[in-house]
């Protein structure tokens, strides 16, 4: 589609087919924030149920360049696979790149001589997430979960951070060349996330700064979120 497009209608996917009649369906590479990636699947599944031809949603874990997407730890990921589900889509795609540890946050792997380390804060929490969903998506029914685990998500910096120490000295990261810092923009909030897979309710307490936050979490997938501020998460 054009760059700086509208968000693309029914109508607009289907005409694709109309120009190429020989496409058997169409696959979303979306890296833009939620609700359009929402929105893109679901217009992209009406128009391809209409000519019955194939649909594979995008669903991505993680966008973590100059345009950061916030998706919100593991609930926006989650939000993602439960619309493609809703909507009856025949595959998924996931959504990463092709040297596969850059922004994908699936990269289930140690890290190799020579690989830029600080540039990467990933685990395997989101391939927890994948597994849990493409169960999800394969049966039409959600999984039974029998063992409690919670996640955590957050940045490691404040969006609005403009000082940051280069090595030698401090430096304003707005005034820097892309690449060097992080240009945060875009959908992003200072939040940490908290993502539960619970046997069973549960009350979560969450200390941050002076403050403590508490929460009950249903059995099933829960989330809560509180704002960023100094300190460690406990």
């Amino acid at each position: 589609l054009p760059r700086f497009a509208y968000r693309p209608c029914i109508e607009t996917f289907a005409k694709e087919f109309a120009t190429t009649p020989e496409l058997d369906g169409l696959m979303l590479f979306n890296a833009e924030e939620l609700g359009a990636i929402i929105s893109d699947n679901a217009a992209a599944r009406r128009a391809t149920q209409r000519l019955g031809k194939i649909c594979a949603a995008g669903v991505i874990p993680n966008y973590n360049s100059a345009n950061l997407q916030d998706y919100r730890g593991l609930s926006g990921y989650l939000a993602m696979w439960e619309g493609a589900i809703n909507d009856g889509a025949d595959w998924i795609s996931l959504v990463i790149w092709n040297d596969y540890n850059e922004d994908s946050a699936l990269m289930p792997m140690r890290w190799p001589p020579g690989s830029e380390r600080y540039q990467y804060s990933r685990d395997e929490s989101f391939l927890h997430a994948t597994a849990y969903a493409s169960a999800w998506f394969k049966s039409r029914r959600r999984p039974a979960i029998t063992q409690d685990r919670f996640f955590v998500t957050y940045r490691n910096r404040s969006k609005w951070l403009r000082r940051a120490w280069d090595g030698k000295k401090w430096v304003d990261v707005s005034l820097m060349k892309p690449g060097r810092f992080d240009q945060i923009h875009d959908d992003v909030q200072d939040m940490v996330y908290i993502d539960s897979f619970l046997a069973a309710p549960a009350s979560l307490s969450v200390r941050l700064g002076r403050k403590t936050h508490k929460f009950n979490l249903p059995a099933g997938v829960g989330h809560a979120e509180v704002p960023m501020v100094p300190g460690v998460p406990r």
